[in-house]
């Protein structure tokens, strides 16, 4: 038995999730037993399983009981470009495909679970798999990059006990979806609620529907999360005036949160008595790394606040990495803590690799740190970018655009804006990225330029572009 595995105490512990979808209840318990049971899935040593994730209970099913057997699972969006799926499949050779819609060659079906088909690699590769890495976890959102996050089930272990810790997660809890679980913050979500035996109603509609604040009556939600885009939604909804006399509390992490909208929260939340609690987390750190007190929303407003329990933040000096111990002084943040990933993986040959991280991720993030310990952010280090809670490397974009739109440029400001030097007809272009993101066209905009914007070094200076 490994220790530090919270799936397989998940299965072997008496607390048992109802996972909840349609109105059909479902016992977490009942479902590991019934996949115990299948022949097939008595595997012998670790393999690799790609799963297409939506939010589906049988799908979270299989999820935990795979990850209590130690294999290790590739979590990817089931709405993933065909292309990048295709990328990926063939640098990591998965021995397994799970999901509801999958075709291609060298694998066949092999079992159905409800939706879920399971699908077997019919000549895989033998592969060297690192003994604790449980996850792969993309680090790029909807681009379809085949860097991935490596995961161990010590981090899991770390980093569900915190955040569970902090936010007093309890049996009686219960909790909907709001995001996908190939998200390291909607998955981060499922695993403490699975983790302390609550109830977790899946869903995959937005907020905007009457459906979603259906079902926070009809199953008595005690909290739920969200990136900023979702509190933007609520709002204009009128957060006020709708019914969430259940909830305990609401977490927001994903990206920066316009600071009238927290406000507005931080106000709303006090009159109906919900906690809105801030948090802020990476993938490379399994998930949230730090909170701010719910006590401290408005004295502190646009802070990240402070490390969990068990996960310890710094400033350092950006090239030297000296720490920097002086108040207000910028520098990148650095998280300390057993929640930090092992390393990156780009293909197959980087699963057996172990810890290169030692416990310490330095973020991109550049912030300082108050008089009082509480750390702010004020801008990043690398060009990536948080939409709708999708991480997107924005060099990446820019590659994949150019592949069909020659000399454009990608910068991220009040939407993601693709600038050229070429008079690209727009709406096709627009229309091109959101079918290849599958995020939203209004997101994005096209503008044209008569020339590129340079640094003394002749690098593009993206900070210059109008």
């Amino acid at each position: 038995m490994n220790s530090y595995n919270i799936f397989e105490k998940i299965k072997n512990e008496s607390k048992d999730s109802k996972l909840i979808i349609n109105e059909k209840v479902l016992s977490l318990k009942n479902k590991l037993h019934e996949l115990e049971n299948l022949e097939f899935l008595k595997l012998k040593k670790k393999k690799v399983f790609l799963i297409l994730c939506e939010n589906d209970p049988y799908l979270i099913s299989l999820y935990t009981f795979l990850l209590s057997k130690n294999h290790v699972l590739i979590l990817v969006d089931s709405l993933l470009n065909n292309s990048f799926l295709k990328k990926i499949i063939k640098d990591y050779d998965p021995d397994y495909v799970v999901g509801k819609n999958f075709f291609y060659e060298k694998f066949d079906l092999i079992k159905k679970i409800n939706e879920i088909c399971i699908f077997k690699n019919t000549n895989p590769i033998t592969k060297k798999l690192y003994p604790d890495l449980a996850l792969l976890l993309p680090t790029s959102g909807t681009t379809g990059s085949s860097k991935f996050v490596r995961i161990s089930h010590k981090n899991l272990y770390y980093n569900t006990l915190d955040i569970c810790n902090y936010l007093k997660i309890n049996s009686g809890d219960s909790t909907i979806t709001t995001m996908p679980f190939n998200y390291t913050y909607g998955m981060s979500i499922i695993n403490t609620h699975l983790f302390k035996g609550c109830k977790i109603v899946f869903y995959n509609g937005t907020v905007l529907e009457k459906r979603f604040f259906d079902l926070l009556s009809i199953h008595k939600i005690t909290s739920f999360g969200g990136v900023p885009f979702i509190y933007e939604m609520l709002k204009k909804l009128k957060f006020e005036k709708l019914n969430t006399n259940s909830l305990k509390y609401v977490t927001q992490a994903g990206g920066k949160m316009d600071i009238s909208l927290w406000e507005y929260f931080y106000e709303i939340s006090k009159l109906k008595r919900i906690k809105f609690i801030s948090m802020y987390g990476a993938t490379e750190a399994t998930s949230r790394m730090s909170y701010l007190p719910y006590e401290f929303m408005l004295k502190k407003k646009g802070s990240i606040g402070k490390g969990l329990d068990k996960t310890s933040l710094y400033i350092v000096d950006q090239t030297t990495k000296k720490l920097i111990n002086k108040p207000n002084h910028k520098g990148e943040i650095l998280c300390k803590g057993k929640n930090v990933f092992l390393g990156y993986a780009e293909n197959l040959k980087d699963l057996e690799l172990g810890d290169k991280n030692k416990e310490k991720f330095y973020t991109g993030d550049i912030g300082y740190k108050d008089k009082d310990g509480f750390f702010f952010i004020s801008g990043r280090k690398d060009r990536f970018s948080k939409i709708l809670g999708h991480r997107i490397n924005l060099d990446e974009l820019e590659n994949i655009i150019n592949l069909k739109f020659p000399k454009s440029f990608v910068v991220k400001k009040e939407k993601i804006i693709v600038y050229s030097l070429i008079n690209h007809d727009s709406e096709v272009l627009i229309n091109y990225i959101s079918k290849t993101l599958n995020l939203h066209k209004r997101l994005f905009s096209f503008s044209k330029i008569s020339e590129i914007p340079l640094t003394k070094n002749n690098k593009i200076n993206y900070a210059k572009f109008k």
